[in-house]
């Protein structure tokens, strides 16, 4: 109800629901529009990763409020979404960078940023950013809820200092399923409230509450992080890393040296570098799929803070240059290939890039393989949707797609061209021609 009234809905409103049930935030989605009588439609798994797609869905089906991640707000720029469109955009599940806010103010109608953690269910701050926002901040509580910046003896800070994000009121969970001591660290009594049993939550955020009332979230305290909407706890990753054999040390890290985007780092100290494939078989067995490094590096030795820990703040940057697992350089030699290893090269920040290596392995990403499909798409005045670079990946097989034109919206669609002819010539000029992986119209009948 308090999302109801801010950042507002009512049944006149048509909401597209694009997060996995999974993730806590599909419970906006869903119930919001339930209570108001307002419509929801809901978007396919290959929809939410194509940001062309996505933003035809809701110039098609006239949404007026999409909540994402920042990532999938980048996804929508990426491709080309240059007209406004009469929405209200909800962002929320990671930290909106200033300049992405920017860019949505100018296309949507409104723009909210949505503070929450998942034990706190679902938003427990909500903030209208404006162009006038020099910085973003998380606003104030929704209703039926309380905010604190606690020091570490959980006493309030002054007002400007910075304190961890502390929340109480109706969303706050009972604890972690099976995890009491975790519960018990986390979910505390609360020291300020008069009713009885009342708890806080501890975020494990940093924040500081702001001359003019509202918050400000200053990022985490401890060792975890934030990648695409999904928290990941470093530390789990790393003592996995540790139990494969020939692995003496690891450490991991986010980091944003290596292509455009956050990614996952693996430092590794090894007796001999071991086969990476293998490593990120080992830990997909345990992990989901977005804890998986995307890069891993080998070092001889790591840096040492003072007190005997690893110094991942002066850990060697990774380079610009070609992984040493991927396979043997081939040269590009068509112009269209050049065409491709250079967009490639520019996004992923390689220097070289072959024509066998895989878009994926040299750290190649849905939000990456939405802007090289862009580009391409302007170069070539082509559509090629961006669901082809995951069935051909390399810069080889691209090209050669691209360049027997095999790559329309839908190879089965029927096109006439004479108005006049019977439904079944109609089908049979459908079916004629060269499809994939069919040398004759003779095999495919």
């Amino acid at each position: 109800f308090s999302m109801a009234a801010e950042p507002g809905l009512n049944a006149k409103d048509k909401l597209l629901s694009i997060t996995t049930i999974s993730f806590d935030i599909a419970g906006l989605e869903l119930f919001l529009p339930l209570i108001k009588g307002a419509a929801v439609v809901l978007a396919d798994y290959e929809t939410t990763r194509d940001g062309q797609l996505l933003f035809n869905l809701l110039q098609k089906k006239e949404i007026t409020i999409l909540q994402a991640t920042p990532t999938t707000w980048q996804l929508l720029l990426d491709s080309g979404w240059n007209s406004p469109l009469a929405l209200k955009a909800l962002c929320g599940g990671e930290a909106l960078p200033l300049t992405l806010a920017k860019e949505l103010l100018l296309r949507c109608d409104s723009l909210w940023n949505m503070y929450g953690p998942t034990e706190t269910t679902i938003w427990s701050a909500v903030k209208q950013i404006t162009a006038e926002d020099k910085f973003i901040t998380i606003g104030f509580p929704i209703a039926n809820t309380q905010i604190y910046m606690l020091d570490e003896k959980l006493q309030i800070v002054e007002q400007g200092e910075i304190g961890e994000i502390v929340i109480g009121g109706d969303g706050v969970a009972e604890g972690y399923w099976n995890r009491p001591e975790l519960t018990a660290e986390k979910f505390i009594a609360s020291p300020l409230s008069t009713v009885p049993n009342s708890i806080l939550y501890r975020t494990g955020d940093l924040g500081k509450l702001l001359p003019n009332g509202e918050l400000q979230c200053l990022g985490r305290i401890d060792h975890q992080v934030k990648l695409r909407g999904h928290r990941i706890e470093l530390g789990e990753i790393e003592a996995i890393l540790n139990t494969i054999s020939g692995i003496k040390q690891s450490a991991v890290i986010l980091s944003r040296h290596f292509g455009n985007e956050d990614k996952l780092v693996a430092y590794l100290k090894s007796e001999k570098q071991q086969d990476e494939e293998e490593i990120s078989e080992t830990l997909s067995k345990v992990l989901p799929e977005i804890s998986i490094p995307s890069k891993y590096i080998w070092v001889d030795e790591f840096p040492i803070t003072p007190n005997g820990k690893i110094d991942k703040k002066n850990l060697p940057l990774p380079k610009n240059n070609r992984p040493e697992s991927a396979p043997l350089f081939k040269k590009p030699v068509t112009q269209l290939e050049k065409d491709i290893a250079a967009i490639w090269s520019q996004q992923l920040k390689i220097t070289d890039v072959g024509t066998e290596d895989n878009f994926f392995d040299l750290g190649g990403s849905s939000v990456l393989a939405q802007k090289v499909t862009t580009l391409l798409k302007q170069r070539m005045s082509l559509e090629i949707p961006v669901s082809k670079i995951y069935i051909h990946p390399t810069i080889k097989d691209f090209a050669s797609v691209l360049e027997e034109n095999k790559i329309p919206e839908n190879p089965f669609e029927l096109k006439p061209t004479n108005e006049n002819r019977t439904p079944s010539d109609i089908a049979i000029i459908g079916m004629a021609g060269r499809f994939p992986g069919s040398d004759t119209i003779g095999e495919l009948w």
